[in-house]
């Protein structure tokens, strides 16, 4: 999990990781469950950090007395370079758009404004889609077809709202992201995927499950919220073939 400008941690949230490869019950561990950022990181009472603390703004690491960090910690670490997504990659994900054609179940899609909205179950099939933004609403699922891998662009803003799901208990490699907009998980909402939004915010809130890995200019995690880090995941291509490559945060 890495944050360009900020990281905002507060009670009782937890990281830890797994490969998704075996399973999280198989191979969770309570290590290299990362967190770092170019800027401040603020842990808060409460908070399990899995792993270890990297930032390269000195004095940045604000830890508050009750937190508990199983890694080390360092102000000293090198600036991490966030590669932009090109426009390039987003008129190509439009032009490709798998969307409505890939997808079934209950959503409803606008052609004219590209916006993804789901109250119930849906599924995509393997391909790449374009969206304008995607909200689900309370209790309502997005999975990934058996065997399909699925890259997601989206201009605007992703709300998970209580209780939501996307590729719930998947390997977060088949379901990546690459966002121009800020993304919300709402309590209780469960996601497995790779999230890419080096400008824009990244919102967990209490109870919600993040399994993969996040990159993105700022991250709030609430209270009770947990991130685990896949290991299985690696370098990450951008679909349109434009070379920039995106890899997950692990600290040194």
């Amino acid at each position: 999990m890495f944050a360009d400008d900020a990281i905002d941690i507060r009670n009782s949230f937890v990281t830890d990781s797994y490969n998704s490869d075996s399973g999280y019950a198989a191979s969770h561990i309570d290590s290299s469950g990362d967190i770092g950022s170019n800027g401040i990181i603020d842990i808060n009472n409460g908070a399990f950090i899995g792993g270890g603390v990297s930032n390269s703004t000195a004095g940045g690491n604000s830890i508050h007395p009750g937190a508990t960090i199983n890694g080390d910690i360092t102000d000293a670490a090198a600036e991490v370079t966030l590669p932009p997504i090109p426009a390039s990659e987003f008129a190509w994900a439009e032009a490709n758009n798998s969307a409505p054609a890939g997808i079934t179940g209950s959503f409803t899609y606008s052609p004219a404004t590209n916006a993804l909205t789901s109250t119930g179950s849906m599924e995509l099939s393997s391909g790449v889609y374009y969206f304008s933004d995607i909200t689900l609403k309370n209790s309502a699922s997005m999975t990934v077809a058996p065997g399909a891998e699925v890259i997601i662009y989206v201009t605007g803003d992703i709300e998970m709202k209580n209780s939501s799901e996307i590729n719930p208990g998947g390997d977060p490699g088949d379901m990546i992201f690459y966002s121009q907009g800020d993304f919300v998980l709402k309590n209780s909402g469960d996601i497995a995927a790779v999230f890419y939004a080096p400008d824009n915010n990244v919102d967990l809130r209490n109870s919600g499950e993040f399994s993969g890995s996040i990159v993105a200019e700022t991250i709030i995690a609430h209270n009770s919220a947990n991130f685990h880090y896949d290991r299985s995941l690696g370098d990450i291509s951008l679909g349109g073939g434009s070379g920039v490559k995106i890899v997950a945060f692990k600290e040194d």
